[in-house]
Order: C-alpha cells, then sequence, then structure tokens
C-alpha cells in the first residue's frame, strides 16, 4: 500500500486502526478496548482464511451475507454468548463506517443492521454460594488471594480494572473515624465513593506487606486472573467469574438491605440510575422480609373490606324466572 493510499481491504483496514489506537494508548484510549479489538481482528482472520479461502477480503466485496456468516462463526464455532458476539459485530460496524469517512466505500452496508442487543439481567451469586466463598477456605495461595480480591470486590463494588489502579492515596479517612474509597471509574470517568466496611478493611490490611509502590493490591494480569477466577469457582463447585462481585454489591450488599438506589448509583459510579436499576432485581428474601414489614405495621389488621350480600340478587334471579 503506497504512501497516502487507504486500505480497500478489510483486515488491512482493521491493522491500520489498531496501529492509530495503540498510539493512543493511554492518552485518550485504554488497553482493554485495544485487547478487545486485537481479539476481533484474530477471529476475522480466521474466518475470512479458514471460511471463506481467502487472505483479505475486499471493503466492497462485504454484504449481509459475510455479516451473517461472521455471527454464526463466533456464536458456534467460537462458542461466544450474546453479550459478547454483540461487542464484535459492532467494532466490524466501526470497521465500514470507517472506510466511509476514508472513501473507500460510497456507503455502508451495514448501517441498516443492528446486532441483536441481548436483555441485561444482574449476574450476582446466591447468596448460599457467597456465603459458601466466604466462609469455606482454600489451600491454592493464588486462589487464596483471587478469592479475597472477589470478597473486597463484592463489599466495594470495584470492577478489576478500578482494583488493579487503586492507590493509598484513593483510601482517606473522615472526621468520624471511618475509611473511604475515592475514585473516578476507568470505565466511565465517573466518580465513585464508597465507606469501607470490616471485612474490606482487614483485607487491605491482610496484604499490606505485599504492597509494590503505592499500589494497595499486586494483582495478577488480566488473563491469569480470570484463569485463576473460574478455576476458585470449580473448586468451590459453581461457575464463578470476577464481575459477579461487582453485581454481588448492587444486589446482597447494598440494593437487598435497603440501600436507596441513588446511593448505590453514587458508590458504583454509575453515570444514570438506569444503569443501577439493573441490580435492583429482588429476590424473594427481599420480598418476605418486606411483607413481613407490613404485616407489622398493622395495616392488615385495621382495614376493613366491605362484602356484599349476594343472596338477595339470587333470590332477584329466581323471582324473574317464575314470572
Amino acid at each position: 500500500m503506497g504512501i497516502g493510499q487507504k486500505p480497500l481491504t478489510l483486515l488491512a483496514l482493521f491493522r491500520e486502526h489498531n496501529e492509530e489506537f495503540k498510539k493512543r494508548i493511554g492518552v485518550d484510549r485504554i488497553q482493554g478496548t485495544f485487547d478487545s479489538y486485537l481479539r476481533l481482528y484474530k477471529h476475522l482472520t480466521a474466518f475470512v482464511k479458514d471460511k471463506k479461502g481467502v487472505e483479505d477480503i475486499t471493503l466492497r466485496s462485504l454484504d449481509k451475507s459475510f455479516y451473517d456468516d461472521f455471527e454464526l462463526f463466533l456464536c458456534k464455532n467460537c462458542g461466544m454468548k450474546p453479550k459478547t458476539v454483540h461487542e464484535h459485530l459492532y467494532r466490524l460496524k466501526k470497521m465500514t463506517r470507517r472506510a466511509v469517512s476514508q472513501g473507500t466505500l460510497r456507503r455502508d452496508p451495514y448501517c441498516r443492521l443492528h446486532p441483536a442487543l441481548p436483555r441485561r439481567k444482574s449476574r450476582h451469586m446466591k447468596l448460599e454460594d457467597l456465603e459458601k466463598l466466604m466462609e469455606t477456605p482454600v489451600e491454592k495461595p493464588q486462589l487464596q488471594f483471587v478469592r479475597d480480591m472477589f470478597i473486597f470486590s463484592t463489599f466495594t463494588g470495584l470492577a478489576y480494572a478500578d482494583l488493579k489502579r487503586l492507590t493509598t492515596s484513593d483510601i482517606t479517612r473522615a472526621d468520624d473515624g471511618s475509611w473511604w474509597i475515592h475514585i473516578c471509574r476507568q470505565k466511565t470517568d465517573t466518580p465513585s465513593s464508597v465507606r469501607l466496611l470490616d471485612i474490606p478493611l482487614r483485607i487491605i490490611e491482610k496484604y499490606r506487606d505485599q504492597r509494590q509502590g503505592n499500589k494497595v493490591f499486586n494483582l495478577y494480569a488480566r488473563g491469569y486472573f480470570i484463569m485463576l477466577t473460574r478455576e476458585l469457582g470449580n473448586v468451590y463447585g459453581f461457575d464463578l467469574t470476577f464481575h459477579q462481585a461487582r453485581h454481588n454489591f448492587g444486589t446482597h450488599v447494598t440494593l437487598s438491605l435497603g440501600v436507596p438506589i441513588e446511593t448505590v448509583s453514587r458508590m458504583m459510579g454509575h453515570m444514570s440510575i438506569s444503569t443501577t436499576q439493573l441490580y435492583a432485581q429482588v429476590t424473594d428474601k427481599k420480598v418476605d422480609e418486606d411483607m413481613k414489614v407490613l404485616k407489622a405495621n398493622g395495616f392488615n389488621a385495621t382495614a376493613k373490606l366491605c362484602e356484599e350480600d349476594f343472596t338477595v340478587g339470587k333470590n332477584r334471579k329466581r323471582i324473574a324466572r317464575t314470572t
């Protein structure tokens, strides 16, 4: 490709995009998103070579058939869940929009295609599984550490990225003696303020001697951390992802215990309360507790119900029939 010439094929366009993106990491881009683009490029390369039998594909030959076939490839060959497939298709659409902006395509072949976004739902653990995780010891030191980080996130709502960059300066003591975490979330750049309860404070103290620099925790790399989290779940006998800890915070630790949704939204660093509402899935236990409160306040005992006498109506019908 000559100097100033724009890519005319999909994979070449993707490489150009990724090279530009990499240069902006730490400025206005983050490593995690770059890694997602690298994974999509890897899957696209495999699809084009293995399923289409070519080294690359021209941008002008992109059509709905290619889009549908790639979606099926991600689902069946790669075993991806709907949300992950949606994210990859969304980034593929960004490439065709880029081609239009560069003038190598007259029109975007995928402008009218909108990958189905699965209905979002809270992915918190069962309360009994969380209690088992907290109360049952595990032998492997690496799993002990991952379990403690999971529990810390359960009581603070921090995602992996925010936990990894948490520094001692992010933790402050208020005038009343309470300890707080004040950060801006990496994902949304919104402020998050969380009061530290006893359990996360004990975890901080437990790993104080292992600190490197000003980081509160010396976390493993993301890939290794994810692998250990899955292994930890296998040890306890249930599926486990680290992001479930954040859902635990939004459900078990806050909303289910009556913390107002506005407060939870502030603690979790959500840009909108509508995001926090995802976690507001009422459990049977919460419903039972709330109904007990309703019963206890005496309304059920003092309320009166009007009861009509249906025998009058029946007698009238009988009289009408006889006449």
